[in-house]
């Protein structure tokens, strides 16, 4: 089912404009399933034990998915030195060169605020950026998993 559901995803992104690409990503990958589940469940085409072990498959894989989505789709500074050394392999690059190359192409914290908007998650008001109920939820759920991690609040 993930990699239907994959596909019909790469889908949707070549020929719409998804403006909120996190909820449908979420309708897609975990809401979707849900129904799928649950007809399964209703319907009794599979033993309770075999959905419930499929299911947990499925959605530990939509998880990981959907939390190295945002990463994945954006322009990984990692990469970023990667390719641009790579195109400059015969006379190298010095540190500052790729500094100032990096800052020049994109700034990568406005780009984030645009998406951050667009997701509903943050809101402009007149004294400055806030978090929507959405944003406070995932802020809340973000600092719960780095704590079950046991890493401290801005740091790792």
């Amino acid at each position: 089912m993930f990699v239907i559901l994959f596909l019909v995803h790469i889908s949707i992104w070549r020929l719409l404009t998804v403006k909120r690409e996190m909820l449908v990503l979420f309708i897609l990958f975990l809401a979707l399933p849900s129904v799928v589940f649950s007809t399964t469940l209703l319907f009794k085409m599979y033993s309770i034990s075999y959905v419930i072990a499929v299911g947990l498959l499925y959605y530990s894989i939509s998880v990981i998915y959907l939390q190295t989505y945002p990463a994945i789709k954006r322009n990984i500074p990692s990469f970023e030195i990667l390719f641009l050394l790579s195109q400059h392999r015969q006379e190298g690059l010095k540190e500052s060169d790729i500094v100032k190359d990096l800052v020049k192409k994109d700034n990568l914290f406005s780009q984030k605020l645009d998406e951050l908007k667009n997701e509903h998650l943050i809101i402009q008001r007149s004294d400055g950026l806030s978090l929507t109920i959405y944003g406070k939820i995932l802020a809340h759920i973000f600092l719960l998993y780095r704590r079950i991690l046991g890493q401290k609040r801005g740091l790792g």
